[in-house]
């Protein structure tokens, strides 16, 4: 994978980069294009936009007077050629309960991570003796980040994703 960005020129800290641009490729050959931006004036949160040889997948986030949404589309739905609504969202009910006071109301920026916490919490309320993804899963969604943000630290110099269990 590769990753390039901007650096950080808006508010000088050194995290905070204005833009990052990153590629990655799948061993199946599958590409994918992350951008994330981390200065901008408009919404904020996740938004994001699957494109693929069979559909698309749409979630944007709430913009002024329009409400976030969920759109999907695929060429093995008897609705072919349409944008179809999906009623998902992805905080779930009864978090901000579960938080102290000062962090009620403040989560909610689209991405899936509020209900994976939620869930983890629970199965830690509830005693499970299982969590709702293993280790594993959660590098597997962590390190691609990390990997992108170590290419453009490099100059954009291509680095491949290893995980600790390939070694």
């Amino acid at each position: 994978m590769v990753c390039v960005d901007t650096g950080s020129h808006v508010s000088g800290e050194p995290y905070a980069h204005d833009a990052q641009i990153a590629l990655y490729k799948t061993p199946g050959n599958v590409v994918v294009r992350q951008t994330c931006s981390f200065i901008t004036h408009g919404p904020q949160g996740h938004s994001y936009k699957v494109y693929g040889t069979k559909g698309y997948f749409e979630r944007l986030n709430k913009r002024g007077p329009i409400a976030d949404h969920v759109l999907f589309k695929s060429t093995d739905e008897p609705w072919n050629g349409q944008l179809q609504a999906l009623a998902v969202g992805t905080k779930p009910e009864g978090l901000d309960a579960m938080l102290p006071k000062d962090l009620q109301g403040c989560l909610g920026h689209g991405g899936a991570d509020e209900y994976l916490a939620f869930t983890f919490i629970n199965a830690l309320r509830n005693g499970a003796k299982q969590a709702p993804i293993d280790l594993r899963a959660g590098l597997r969604m962590t390190l691609p980040g990390i990997f992108a943000a170590e290419s453009a630290r490099l100059g954009g110099k291509p680095v491949e994703i290893t995980y600790p269990w390939d070694r």
